[in-house]
């Protein structure tokens, strides 16, 4: 069974993605966490510090997608205690005028009521197209 408040916790991740709030996706983190890109791009699976791969992210949205944001929609949270999965879907519309859509799952542990390591899944094959 999912903590409700652990729930909450990842779907404000992925309002806080998805409206370009980059203080208030980093307040959702521990000061220690990681998040890591697994598979298929460069760096993949070499962690960042969340704080830093969060402004990253939203700074190469701002210079690729059409309005600078990327949507993140949550469709389901499974997971026991603090440790969850989440099935997402990246989308938007990029400044060339064309559809970006990316399923993604983010697996994500929580420690004392914030995130304390994200490691996303998705298809690298999207990702290189841009």
């Amino acid at each position: 069974m999912t903590d409700h408040s652990n729930e909450q916790l990842v779907r404000s991740l992925a309002e806080a993605v998805s409206a370009g709030d980059v203080a208030r996706a980093r307040a959702l983190f521990d000061r220690h966490a990681l998040w890591a890109v697994m598979g298929g791009l460069p760096n993949a699976a070499t962690p960042l510090a969340a704080d830093v791969f969060v402004a990253e992210l939203l700074d190469q949205a701002s210079k690729i997608f059409a309005d600078g944001r990327m949507r993140v929609e949550v469709r389901r949270i499974i997971g026991q205690d603090g440790d969850l999965a989440a099935e997402n879907v990246a989308s938007g519309k990029l400044k060339d005028g064309s559809r970006y859509e990316n399923e993604q799952l983010w697996v994500i542990e929580v420690r004392d009521g914030k995130i304390s390591a994200l490691r996303e899944y998705m298809s690298g094959n999207h990702i290189s197209a841009l």
